[in-house]
């Protein structure tokens, strides 16, 4: 179980080779904090929990705005190449509703 907070976190960009392994990690005068590594840092742990619990959110959001609004996009510029735009009426993409 992962635990409550508050979460020890420590982030960085920079790879670090530790016993023959390249780990991301921040180097301290103390050593290496490696990210991944949940003995020096809850990262992983706190990734894990905001991606488990929004992860059903972020796979609706891009299915019906994201993908939809790319879909609407790429319809109404394959009408255009076909019909001209004097022949294709305007429509509202996060709705139904015509904006005529």
């Amino acid at each position: 179980a992962l635990p409550i907070s508050p979460f020890a976190v420590v982030g960085t960009d920079q790879e670090h080779q530790v016993n023959g392994k390249t780990v991301l990690g921040r180097k301290t005068k103390w050593g290496i904090i490696e990210v991944e590594n949940e003995a020096h840092c809850e990262f992983a742990n706190l990734r894990d929990l905001l991606i488990r619990s929004n992860l059903q959110d972020l796979k609706d959001i891009t299915q019906n705005i994201h993908y939809e609004s790319f879909r609407i996009q790429r319809l109404t510029e394959q009408n255009l190449q076909h019909r001209g735009p004097e022949q294709v009426p305007h429509r509202n993409p996060l709705g139904t509703e015509s904006t005529d």
